[in-house]
């Protein structure tokens, strides 16, 4: 989901249901935004899963720099930084779940969803948002 389109929409204010309540601060949102939106939601506890940056932006240490993955058209990405521990999770607009950090793997941090057994493997939505990226990216090329 490419969250920049909302807050396009509806501002960067826009509060999710989640930033009303009492759910804890330190939200993996599985996501892709820009470095400047993610910036600005780091101020509501906000951690998206992939952050576009383009050359000379410098990202806050909430983030860093995917270096194995190639740029897309100048556009570069970032990911949470693994040494951040989230809290919960946001799949979606209306799923929001607890999550507690396992030990890390050799790819990257994983997650117990909930109570468990279900975990989340961090490097996973990564290369899933890089895949949704560049296939939106190949569509709009193609038109």
């Amino acid at each position: 989901m490419n969250y920049d389109d909302i807050f396009a929409k509806n501002g960067l204010d826009h509060e999710f249901y989640y930033n009303k309540g009492d759910y804890p601060k330190g939200i993996m949102v599985n996501g892709t935004i820009s470095l400047a939106n993610a910036k600005e939601r780091l101020k509501r506890g906000e951690y998206y899963v992939l952050v576009t940056l383009h050359e000379g932006e410098i990202l806050p240490p909430e983030y860093i720099f995917l270096k194995d993955v190639e740029s897309v058209d100048d556009t570069f990405f970032a990911t949470i930084n693994p040494e951040l521990n989230m809290r919960a999770y946001s799949k979606d607009l209306g799923n929001i779940q607890l999550i507690s950090r396992l030990n890390d793997s050799l790819e990257g941090p994983r997650y117990l969803l909930g109570p468990g057994p279900d975990t989340l493997d961090v490097s996973a939505l990564i290369n899933e948002q890089i895949d949704i990226y560049k296939n939106k990216y190949s569509d709009t090329m193609q038109r």
